[in-house]
């Protein structure tokens, strides 16, 4: 009987006023979300857009360039190092056919990333400098 009172005192006015409040915030800011999707989705649309901007915002980037370049640097060398070290102080065998290949792969890898990092650094700065509107 105290649930058929408590819904008896309310007019239909406050049952509107409680089926019709504002949604809550977490609509509105899903909407937001929504539509800065949607700009970003027509921004990289674009043909040859996406690359550019990208090349763009790496060059920008000097410290991580620094860091990839020296990173590559570093993994050269202990490639190097590794190969030197299988051939002048280990005996004939598989392990050092093995430890020079481990070695190579480490070079080449090295190499590879340290061209990247010298490529992010040199000619993604020229190519900001012509960009640069």
């Amino acid at each position: 009987m105290s649930n058929q009172k408590k819904t008896s005192n309310q007019t239909p006015e406050n049952r509107n006023n409680q089926e019709h409040k504002s949604p809550p915030a977490e609509k509105n800011t899903s909407s937001a979300k929504r539509s800065n999707q949607k700009t970003t989705n027509q921004n990289t649309n674009k043909p040859g857009r996406s690359l550019r901007q990208f090349l763009l915002e790496q060059a920008g980037k000097e410290r991580q360039n620094l860091n990839i370049l020296l990173s590559g640097a570093s993994l050269f060398f202990l490639g190097i190092g590794l190969i030197f070290y299988s051939e002048h102080f280990l005996n004939s065998s598989l392990l050092q056919e093995i430890s020079a290949l481990i070695g190579l792969l480490f070079s080449a890898a090295g190499g590879i990333l340290a061209a990247v990092g010298y490529i992010c650094l040199s000619i993604l700065r020229i190519f900001k400098f012509i960009n640069d509107d």
